[in-house]
């Protein structure tokens, strides 16, 4: 289980990650659904996923030696520019 200022993810023991919570810069990690995502809904993109950290602005998963990273982007998150779109859905990282 790892809870964010505005998330709450988790991965079960069959590896499938499901998220929940505020959600209007995609932190939840399924594209823009609603402002709130209220009941935890699965993420297929980060099948056994251990959580690394993340915020309010973002959040990473360890997902088989690779980063993930998605949410909110302004302000040099997720290393992008200071004025950087949300990503919506989970991408690794190179």
């Amino acid at each position: 289980i790892f809870a964010s200022a505005e998330c709450t993810f988790v991965t079960a023991d069959q590896g499938r990650t499901y998220g929940c919570g505020l959600n209007g810069d995609g932190q939840v990690g399924l594209g823009f659904l609603s402002m709130a995502v209220k009941t935890l809904r699965t993420l297929p993109d980060v099948k056994d996923a251990s959580w690394l950290g993340g915020g309010q602005h973002s959040t990473c998963a360890l997902v088989h030696g690779k980063v993930f990273s998605w949410g909110k982007a302004d302000e040099c998150g997720h290393g992008l520019g200071a004025a950087s779109a949300p990503i919506l859905k989970p991408r690794a990282l190179e």
